[in-house]
């Protein structure tokens, strides 16, 4: 089939490029609210939040697809510190639809469908399951996937990817939006020792990893820090971008095995602390499992 050109719309109704974003395509029925999470407040009584949909959570690399009948009372539900599971989001988008004609079953269905491309396609979601999606009309299911397929173009243009090859380009800006970067020039540490100014370390493997910041997203695990030997079971189903770096990075010799542990034997660029900590953990972690070191002065 060849491409249907489109045009898409953005709005920015608060004046500010970095907080709440409206997108419309003109051969689509539906409208996109993406806004970071420390706008819920502001945002989740818009009209278009009280309508059913599905939405996307994303934060540290890390993503997550939901629905429901009202869309901002569910956010809220995600916001509060009872959600210990959702704690990782700093940006979220939503899809509803403009003439109010998704209901509860069409949510269902989407979410399902998103999950499965997005799932197909190698990206990472914090969803451990994979729901099924419910039995529509014949009418129904061309509409909704049509709708599926018009999100589907959003989510690059929103910073969320529809692709794992993309994924690792992506990272979130200091405003919670994703934003793409192109790769410093390499950094090199002296190799790990005490702790410096800047630096986070974690406890692995009955020693340390140690990283600093390259810059506000991406980080540089130093040459001599610890990584578990064996990985998690269902890391591989459950992170599986994260465990193909890992298997790609043992395979190159950058891990390599030490007794009980792995251990890198160079500096190692990360796209977020988060993806640092999945690698050497080998497991469903985030950037909260690493510390700020503690660093003394003779002064």
């Amino acid at each position: 089939m060849t491409p249907r050109p489109y045009t898409i719309t953005l709005q920015y109704p608060t004046g500010e490029p970095t907080g709440l974003l409206v997108a419309k395509h003109t051969l689509w029925r539906g409208v996109a609210v993406a806004f970071p999470r420390a706008l819920l407040g502001d945002t989740r009584d818009r009209a278009e939040l009280n309508k059913p949909g599905v939405y996307v959570l994303s934060g540290d690399g890390r993503l997550y697809v939901g629905h429901s009948d009202a869309v901002g009372k569910r956010l809220s539900e995600h916001d509060t510190k009872h959600d210990t599971k959702k704690t990782f989001w700093n940006r979220a988008v939503v899809f509803v639809s403009e003439t109010d004609k998704l209901n509860k079953a069409h949510g269902h269905y989407m979410e399902a469908e998103l999950i499965r491309r997005l799932q197909e396609d190698g990206v990472d979601l914090e969803n451990k399951n994979t729901p099924q999606r419910p039995s529509l009309s014949g009418e129904d299911t061309i509409f909704v996937d049509g709708f599926i397929e018009d999100i589907l173009l959003l989510l690059p243009v929103l910073g969320v990817l529809h692709g794992a090859s993309d994924q690792a380009s992506f990272e979130a800006g200091d405003s919670g939006f994703l934003v793409a970067e192109t790769a410093p020039e390499a950094t090199s540490s002296t190799g790990i020792g005490p702790p410096q100014p800047g630096d986070y370390t974690m406890k692995v493997a009955g020693g340390i990893a140690t990283l600093s910041k390259i810059d506000a997203n991406r980080v540089l695990v130093y040459k001599g820090s610890r990584a578990v030997l064996k990985t998690a079971k269902g890391f591989a189903r459950n992170r599986r971008t994260d465990a193909k770096h890992r298997t790609d990075l043992i395979e190159s010799g950058v891990l390599a095995p030490s007794e009980d542990h792995r251990v890198f034997t160079k500096d190692q660029r990360f796209d977020s602390m988060g993806k640092a900590a999945s690698v050497i953990r080998g497991s469903n972690t985030g950037a909260d499992v690493w510390t700020a070191a503690e660093t003394t002065s003779d002064e």
